[in-house]
């Protein structure tokens, strides 16, 4: 108020009705960050990934015959790891989508209460977090072999080369 600042110090105190420990909430809130910091993940992979099929896209109909089969191979082999959404039918191997959207609902699951995360909720995440990163090695795989070796072959053809910046 009129350019000043008010400073007042005050306690933050458990609601009385809420039984569960601070060793409970903190363990509660160090499952969300790993969480949250695997939907980062998943989400950022799954922007590059959506990156390079819009430029693998408009590249196919560009380019010389054989080298659109290449893009078309490649295009099938970053499309499965775009994977489908977290809802609806699921087969297949989990791609970036689902684990995103798995990883969501299981935040959803564990913060819904002020309470230790469950046995099942923490297996869930250890299985999510196995899945996820091997998603991440196979993706990590393409960008420094398959992308970098398509893009020579598009260079030589004076086509854009493809870029995974989203």
């Amino acid at each position: 108020a009129n350019g000043q600042t008010i400073t007042k110090q005050f306690d933050v105190k458990m609601d009385p009705r809420v039984t569960t420990t601070p060793d409970e909430l903190s363990a509660q809130y160090g499952l969300e960050t790993r969480i949250i910091a695997g939907m980062n993940a998943s989400f950022d992979s799954l922007q590059q990934v959506r990156t390079v099929r819009d430029q693998l896209k408009g590249l196919a109909s560009r380019a010389p015959k054989d080298l659109a089969g290449t893009i078309a191979v490649l295009d099938g082999r970053v499309a499965a790891l775009e994977g489908a959404g977290a809802f609806g039918p699921q087969t297949g191997a989990p791609g970036f989508a689902r684990m995103n959207g798995e990883l969501g609902t299981l935040l959803g699951y564990v913060d819904s209460a002020d309470a230790e995360p469950t046995q099942a909720a923490q297996q869930t995440y250890t299985t999510l977090s196995t899945s996820l990163s091997a998603l991440e090695v196979k993706w990590n795989n393409l960008k420094s072999k398959d992308i970098p070796s398509l893009n020579a072959k598009l260079h030589a053809a004076n086509l854009p080369t493809v870029s995974t910046n989203p």
